[in-house]
């Protein structure tokens, strides 16, 4: 198969990631687009928005079956790891395993700006060529290629990339077509040494990495429908997160048209205050709290230094800045441009992010109830410490009950606040008082099933939206918004 005779870009196309960085691959197992070192980088493969000219299609990474007849592709069950089979027209088959490694070492997560790939022929005798050409600066330049002995270089200006492998070099360095007899394995990341055999490293990080993934599906309260396609939508928003900061991008691509020749192009690989509350209910309804405690480090950090003033969204690291520019020389998705790098959203002013950021903290006022001790909860419960089981029969009842009280004093304090202060600074010193009640962090832990959780927070949106309105509505006839 030649770069002329590839198929037009399609959005049928496997993910995987780390929660560092992403790659998507499409139906005969070629990255087409991955931002590296991070989710929102400069992607060494972006041949999803090269449009139809093959000479530009250069950026991809693809293992190409010759006389390729039929594709087929899958998840390894519960994880994050992609599998694709290739058969030509002799009936000879390969498989293509592809995944970044993530799992538990040292006691933090181990997440490398790292792709491998593990090609392992299924029947006959499979003839292959090996296309990797990592672009830079989106596609404007192809990275100068130098061979070492177990390795090819991929320069770029700011970022040195590096291919190691047990397969022939001058094969892949000159796109020959080999025959492959045994299992081979890439292992594509920063250009770092590789200190111990390929092969073994590649299955000690597809086995920890499969094992994290299974473990953490485990930790979900799936419900009892459903359950295969409600994990594979929460290994997707999983993926969206970028642990390094807690941010939560609303998409891993930029510049996807919203309807054809539409023009409506624009870059998603930002964390959005409002988008990402919605990705954290779904979250936490099946028990994955662990992206919301990151998420809120990061909206304390942006709030971190006064005057609060929240944007609808942020770089993921917090950058308040997201300058958009036209990319000229990328034709885009199916050569339906432009193709955009940030979003000038940032500048526009969407009053609603305070609400939806006041509504994921309120996961974390529950948090915060649920490590207070019993003496502080009867006493802020109203009720004495030896009737507290009779008001309050479980521990769950008693940690809600705090949370909703906790909750009825931050609406209460809205007309104080506004007797004390104009209508912006109130607004700003109301929500700086709800950010300081939640600094300190906490665990959820096991005492709370996530449907109470759940139901405790709907059951207090009212309330809230109906202060924050208040608050609003004071300030539009103050004419400060």
């Amino acid at each position: 198969m030649d770069t002329a005779g590839r198929a037009a870009a399609s959005l049928n196309l496997g993910l995987i990631g780390n929660c560092q960085v992403a790659s998507l691959v499409d139906a005969d197992g070629t990255h087409v687009w991955t931002c590296l070192p991070r989710l929102d980088g400069d992607p060494a493969f972006c041949e999803l928005l090269a449009g139809s000219d093959a000479a530009a299609r250069e950026g991809r990474w693809a293992i190409e079956l010759i006389d390729l007849v039929s594709s087929s592709q899958n998840y390894e069950r519960n994880t994050a790891i992609l599998e694709t089979t290739l058969t030509d027209a002799q009936g000879a088959a390969i498989s293509i395993t592809d995944f970044c490694p993530r799992f538990r070492q040292y006691g933090r997560n181990f997440r490398p700006a790292m792709l491998v790939r593990v090609v392992r022929p299924l029947a006959g005798r499979p003839r292959l060529r090996m296309v990797l050409s990592p672009m830079e600066n989106y596609a404007e330049r192809v990275r100068r290629a130098v061979a070492g002995s177990h390795h090819i270089r991929y320069l770029g200006r700011d970022l040195d990339l590096r291919l190691t492998t047990d397969a022939s070099i001058a094969s892949l360095m000159e796109q020959r077509v080999f025959v492959l007899e045994h299992a081979q394995a890439f292992i594509l990341g920063p250009d770092e040494t590789v200190q111990e055999s390929v092969p073994m490293l590649a299955q000690r990080l597809l086995d920890s990495t499969r094992e994290y993934w299974n473990d953490w599906v485990r930790s979900l309260a799936v419900p009892f429908e459903w359950q295969e396609a409600v994990i594979r939508a929460a290994i997707t928003l999983k993926l969206c997160s970028y642990e390094d900061t807690g941010a939560i991008i609303a998409a891993i691509t930029t510049s996807i048209p919203e309807s054809p020749n539409s023009g409506r192009n624009w870059d998603y690989r930002f964390c959005w205050i409002r988008d990402s509350y919605f990705t954290l209910q779904a979250l936490n309804r099946l028990g994955a709290t662990r992206t919301m405690e990151g998420y809120l480090r990061f909206v304390q950090n942006l709030t971190a230094t006064p005057p609060l003033q929240l944007q609808p969204c942020y770089a993921i690291d917090g950058d308040t800045r997201l300058d958009e520019v036209v990319v000229q020389h990328l034709p885009g998705y199916r050569d339906m441009g432009p193709v955009r790098i940030g979003n000038a959203a940032y500048n526009q002013v969407q009053v609603d992010v305070y609400g939806a950021a006041i509504l994921a903290a309120a996961h974390e006022l529950l948090a915060e109830s649920a490590a207070v001790s019993m003496n502080e909860i009867a006493k802020r419960a109203g009720v004495g410490a030896g009737t507290l089981y009779r008001h309050f029969p479980t521990r769950e009842d008693l940690i809600l009950a705090v949370y909703r009280h906790d909750v009825q004093k931050l609406v209460d304090s809205v007309d104080e606040i506004l007797a004390a202060h104009p209508p912006l600074e109130a607004f700003t010193a109301w929500f700086e008082t709800l950010a300081a009640y939640i600094r300190v962090k906490h665990g959820l832990g096991e005492a709370l099933h996530n449907a109470a959780i759940q139901d405790a927070i709907d059951e207090t949106y009212a309330p809230v939206v109906a202060a924050v309105t208040k608050l609003l509505d004071a300030c539009v006839a103050d004419h400060t918004v």
